[in-house]
């Protein structure tokens, strides 16, 4: 688990909807192999905790093609609001960000050579 509360771009695209991967935490943990996330953020009481995402590395090739998969799928859908967001005054510095890891991502999980570490963006 990696707390994000003062990750603050991540904490807004998180609220948006954002796909953990195309986050700012979310594209580091991804360079660094993880291809499983899940953001633990309950909105309702005050014993939860503090904002985090979970992230796995994947236990074999099967499992890292499958994650890939979906992360495929998810970042795919969102393509479309981070492109409107980017017009958004309030957010359109971290939405082109997004944007940017979200190509980088597609290009990654589209390749069948794996998740060789890379330049932070």
């Amino acid at each position: 688990f990696v707390e994000y509360a003062y990750d603050l771009e991540t904490s807004k695209l998180l609220k948006l909807g954002a796909p953990p991967v195309v986050t700012r935490l979310g594209f580091l943990l991804f360079q660094l192999g993880f291809t499983w996330f899940k953001d633990w953020y309950f909105p309702e009481g005050f014993m939860e905790g503090s904002l985090k995402l979970q992230c796995e590395k994947p236990l074999s090739e099967e499992a890292r093609l499958k994650h890939l998969a979906k992360l495929r799928e998810e970042v795919t859908a969102f393509i479309p609001e981070l492109e409107r967001l980017s017009c958004d005054a309030r957010l359109g510095f971290e939405a082109l960000r997004a944007l940017e890891r979200a190509r980088i991502i597609l290009r990654t999980a589209g390749s069948t050579a794996g998740l060789a570490p890379r330049a932070s963006v």
